[in-house]
């Protein structure tokens, strides 16, 4: 009898190291899937998208849609503020990639004509473009898109001008790498 307590007792022990690595795999799977899913949903909780690898943060998005006066909140939505600054991100690459860019001192000419233009002291711009959550980079950023433009619609007549803007706009998106993260 003694021997067969002993298979008996083996037995059970086998059973019980079968299942002690069967829980004990289970739960390194279970925490492989939780590393490798965390990413993503560390990346959503912070990153709002990421556009040919450059992310626009939610804390961006959410500043500049709580900038917007009652009146325009309305009538757009977090969404279109994502979808606008990804066109933006689109708009300055490919500005950047035909070699579109301002010096310093361009960018203070043309912020000087828009300035008198608009009866506006640059102090008073600051305080608007702080209120608004933008900066004087945001700023230069409008003026080289606007130089990108102006170069594209040269020969294209008023009425058409939106429609080649937007199709140019949607030609960036279907070269772009562009991932959407937020809700």
């Amino acid at each position: 009898m003694p021997a067969k307590k002993k298979r008996s007792k083996k037995m059970k022990n086998k059973q019980n190291l079968v299942q002690v690595l069967s829980i004990s795999a289970m739960v390194v799977l279970v925490i492989l899937a939780l590393i490798i899913s965390s990413p993503k949903i560390l990346k959503s909780s912070y990153i709002a998208a990421e556009v040919n690898g450059r992310p626009i943060y939610t804390a961006d998005i959410e500043r500049q849609y709580n900038a917007l006066p009652d009146s325009l909140k309305a009538q757009t939505n977090k969404s279109k503020i994502l979808q606008n600054s990804i066109d933006v991100i689109l708009l300055k690459q490919e500005a950047e990639s035909r070699g579109i860019v301002l010096s310093d001192e361009q960018f203070n000419s043309l912020l000087e004509q828009a300035l008198e233009q608009s009866n506006t002291t640059k102090e008073e711009l600051e305080s608007k473009l702080k209120k608004s959550g933008m900066t004087l980079s945001d700023i230069k950023t409008q003026f080289v898109i606007r130089t990108l433009l102006n170069g594209l619609l040269v020969d294209v007549s008023e009425e058409k001008q939106q429609e080649t803007v937007q199709e140019f706009v949607n030609n960036l998106r279907s070269k772009a790498n562009i991932i959407i993260y937020m809700k």
